[in-house]
């Protein structure tokens, strides 16, 4: 139950710095493919790593 709930803290606290991201960055919506699957990319690792962190400290 524990890690389910970590789970979920994870994925809320990450959906909501992943939109906060994308308002502050909606410029990067104007950049090519190729850019735009790079930032991707470099976004989806941040969340991964984020996510890390944050089940690190509650454990």
């Amino acid at each position: 139950m524990g890690l389910w709930e970590d789970s979920m803290k994870c994925l809320i606290l990450n959906s909501f710095c992943y939109w906060q991201l994308i308002v502050d960055v909606y410029p990067v919506m104007k950049l090519s493919n190729h850019q735009r699957g790079v930032f991707l990319r470099i976004l989806s690792d941040w969340m991964k790593i984020s996510c890390h962190l944050l089940q690190g400290r509650s454990s």
